[in-house]
Parts: C-alpha cells; structure tokens; sequence
C-alpha cells in the first residue's frame, strides 16, 4: 500500500481506469513473474520527479561505483552506455540521456524503488509487477508496466 505519508506517489491508473493509491502494493517475491492465477492490466504511475530521483539516488549511485570498480565488457547495453557517460550525477544523467535512466531504473533500479514507495498492507487489490517504460516530463516521473488484479475479474 502506498504509504499515506508518501508525497512522491501522485496518482495511478490501471487499463485506463483511477485507482486509489491505498489499493496498491508491489508484488513480493516473484517481481516481474507471471501470475497464471490472476488477471493483469496495465498500469500508469506518475510520481513526482524530484521525490521519484531521491527515492532512486542511492541505488543509481552504489550501482555506478559497483560499475566503476568491477564492471566488465560483457554488461548490459545500457550499463555499457552509463559508463560510456562516466556515471554523471542522477539530474545530469537525466539531461543528457533520460532513456538510459529510464532503461537502468525498468532493469536496475524499479523493484528497490518500490520498496522504498510502499509500506506494507495486508490485503492489496493491485500487485505492480513490473516496470516496462519510464517518462520524464519537468516535473513527473512516469512508471509504466503491468499490474496484478488480485480479484479474479479483469482490472477495471
């Protein structure tokens, strides 16, 4: 469940539908994994960017200086890319490259993030699953992936 105390979280929606942020947690364990069991839909979850870029600044940055001590050249293209840019600071990175913040945050960084933005809840109706796409406009972050509808109906 969205923490109410959390101003980062803006709003969210699913297969085009407003849904309350008190109804959604992350899934935990098996992020990313299908769940045969259950529907899924697609989410939009905006956040806003500065809140969004603090929540994800320690992971980017023990990545970048795991990156800088022990990478090698068979990493992902994206961190290819990251380190290629010399690992800038985060509101650089996302000047000059936002779609290589995007990809490391989908890959890297978005499964941390949630655990970060959610407290816990006992009894969610929506699991994010995943982070397909991440947008940035001036001031939002937007997270795009798919979401578990915990009832047995489609997400609506």
């Amino acid at each position: 469940m969205a923490d109410p105390s959390n101003r980062i979280l803006l709003a969210c929606s699913i297969d085009g539908q407003a849904v309350r942020l008190a109804l959604l947690s992350y899934r935990e364990p098996n992020f990313g994994r299908p769940d045969p069991d259950h529907a899924e839909g697609l989410y939009e979850l905006s956040a806003d960017l500065a809140g969004f870029l603090e929540t994800i600044r320690p992971f980017y940055e023990d990545f970048a200086d795991d990156d800088r001590q022990y990478g090698d050249r068979d990493e992902a293209s994206v961190v290819l890319e990251a380190r290629r840019l010399g690992w800038p600071p985060l509101e650089d990175l996302l000047t000059i490259a936002p779609d290589v913040l995007g990809r490391l945050t989908c890959r890297f960084f978005g499964y941390d993030a949630f655990t970060r933005l959610f407290g816990r809840v006992e009894s969610p109706q929506f699991l994010l699953n995943t982070i397909d796409e991440v947008a940035v406009t001036e001031k939002e972050c937007v997270l795009r992936g798919r979401a578990i509808c915990l009832s047995r109906r489609p997400c609506q």
